[in-house]
């Protein structure tokens, strides 16, 4: 016999009935009688008030009764002497006491009046130096192509102006005098640059600040004349 076969054995047919807690024998058929509360069998099926929270009156903490913070009765003012004896100065109690203290009104100055801005364009600076216009003319010989190429006139932030003229007047030949010149020397290798012919009877006017070379565009040795334009402080 195995252990589950042990713990589940089959009923005796001959055995006696069992008896309810109660004492009453069970009755055959459906049974419509309830149980007492108060007997083993209610407290067994759970039907005693004893064992059901609520099913009885219990003890609970009493009710707690809020209080109120006593408040001391508002004082009328006092109107007659200060502390010590010393009589009140006169107005010093002419305000009556409020039950809420009422805002402050705030005093501010009147604004002033609007003022329209007026566009206006500056001219000139009230109380600058005064400047005046200078020229520094000069001229140079220059070169043929094949040599190296001269510097007429450096970097210079105060200058306005440069003003180019070609002298050279013209001879039989095969030389034409033209000129060439650029803002570095490497520009003017293999004939780059700008040109600057003879046959101009006017100065060119370059308005810059950085340095300028020049060169002949043939075997010529012509001589350029430059005029440089300065604004300096008076």
């Amino acid at each position: 016999m195995s252990r589950a076969q042990g713990k589940h054995t089959q009923r005796d047919p001959n055995a006696p009935e069992a008896v309810p807690l109660s004492g009453v024998p069970r009755e055959a058929g459906p049974s419509t009688r309830q149980p007492d509360p108060d007997t083993p069998e209610g407290s067994y099926i759970g039907v005693s008030d004893h064992q059901i929270p609520g099913g009885q009156n219990h003890i609970v903490n009493p009710v707690t009764t809020r209080q109120k913070v006593p408040v001391a009765a508002g004082r009328p003012e006092f109107r007659g002497m200060m502390a010590h004896g010393v009589d009140a100065p006169a107005g010093h109690h002419d305000r009556d006491i409020h039950d809420q203290a009422k805002a402050a009104v705030p005093d501010h100055l009147p604004a002033a009046e609007k003022i329209h801005p007026i566009p206006v364009i500056v001219v000139a600076q009230a109380g600058g130096e005064e400047t005046i216009l200078a020229a520094s003319p000069r001229h140079f010989t220059l070169q043929a192509s094949t040599g190296e190429a001269v510097r007429i006139c450096g970097i210079d932030r105060t200058r306005i102006a440069v003003l180019l003229l070609n002298e050279y007047a013209g001879t039989s030949g095969s030389a034409t005098g033209n000129i060439r010149f650029a803002q570095r020397e490497t520009d003017l290798v293999g004939g780059g640059g700008a040109l600057l012919p003879w046959v101009s009877n006017s100065y060119l006017k370059l308005d810059t600040q950085s340095e300028l070379y020049a060169i002949s565009a043939d075997s010529s040795t012509p001589v350029i004349s430059v005029i440089q334009e300065f604004e300096q402080k008076w």
